[in-house]
């Protein structure tokens, strides 16, 4: 269906909708426009800041240097604001700007444009993995995947305008939607979670070789499996990354009989411990204000690790099957987990 055959008001109705948090698919049965149609209508919305079909016709309006100060004055007063509050605040004053406008001006008053607002595009070979790894694992129960010990790395960062941000490597420093601030403290972790409660938090990794991986492991897993596993039911779920993938790690896994299960590329929707940062990074966001140092970051970053409840994790491992399965319906594509 021609998005130009939907009346206005069907097409205002839809924008609405999706404002008020609705999906697409209940949009659609309630308008009765198609699926894709309504995506269509959505997407020129998000880039135009209108669906009207006429839009490009109106006369254009000049950025001008008050525009620029009024956009920095709503950053400067919301700097913690995710960038869609920013950008309905600033149409709020200046209707006739389009989203597309908006974001280019960020970069003026020191903002850079957030990744986490496109949509991760995996190649379709690796769509049929993890559909496939997914089906192999789709009728297990959350009881079965408790033997299973996840575990990952991040990177936490508080900024000076008290903003936590998260990332998995350091070269993906660029990631995120930030102010520039001369106040940057930010520390390195390793974590694993268990079927029976939390593991060990480690500070300070640093390095993707695969001796310091080993090291890790060394300092962080084996203390986990001897007091929580001491009967070795247990296997050690880890991603496809070059430090884990290596020979030396292999070696040190099959030296100490450590059973392990290789989660495909672009799953990080399948592994729970993501779900434990961003726990985190909720608690850590509270008290932001008081960090000062990177040594006070890693001090209460241990507090909000010790605080998290074992009943929290296990429930995450009780809806792994949803995952799973949410993997298998979309066709190996990323979920919203």
């Amino acid at each position: 269906m021609s998005m130009k055959c939907i009346p206005q008001k069907t097409k205002n109705l839809i924008v609405q909708l999706n404002n008020e948090g609705k999906s697409i698919s209940d949009i659609s049965r309630r308008t009765g426009v198609p699926w894709s149609t309504c995506k269509h209508i959505l997407v020129k919305f998000w880039n135009t800041g209108s669906t009207s079909n006429n839009w490009k016709n109106r006369r254009q309006v000049k950025w001008k240097e008050s525009h620029t100060k009024s956009l920095a004055q709503i950053i400067k007063s919301n700097p913690s604001a995710p960038c869609r509050t920013l950008l309905e605040a600033f149409l709020k004053d200046y209707p006739d700007f389009s989203r597309s406008t908006f974001y280019k001006r960020l970069k003026i008053v020191q903002y850079l444009r957030d990744d986490q607002f496109k949509t991760t595009i995996i190649p379709p070979q690796i769509r049929l993995t993890r559909k496939k790894w997914a089906k192999r694992r789709v009728n297990w129960s959350g009881h079965e995947w408790l033997g299973h010990i996840f575990s990952g790395h991040i990177w936490i960062q508080v900024s000076g305008n008290n903003r936590v941000r998260l990332w998995r490597k350091e070269d993906e420093e660029t990631l995120g939607l930030l102010r520039k601030s001369s106040n940057v403290f930010k520390v390195a972790l390793w974590g694993a979670v268990t079927g029976k409660g939390k593991g060990i938090l480690l500070p300070s990794y640093k390095s993707d070789s695969s001796q310091s991986y080993c090291q890790i492991l060394q300092d962080g897993l084996l203390p986990v499996i001897s007091i929580l596993y001491p009967e070795g039911h247990h296997v050690f779920v880890q991603d496809k990354s070059s430090s884990n993938c290596a020979t030396e790690t292999q070696d040190w896994l099959d030296k100490h009989c450590i059973r392990t299960c290789v989660l495909p590329s672009y799953s990080t929707d399948l592994n729970i411990i993501n779900s434990v940062w961003n726990l985190m990074k909720v608690e850590l966001q509270k008290v932001a204000s008081c960090v000062s140092s990177d040594e006070v970051l890693v001090k209460v970053l241990e507090d909000i690790w010790d605080k998290l409840s074992d009943e929290k994790i296990v429930q995450l491992y009780q809806h792994l099957p949803k995952r799973i399965k949410a993997v298998v319906k979309s066709k190996g594509d990323m979920t919203h987990y």
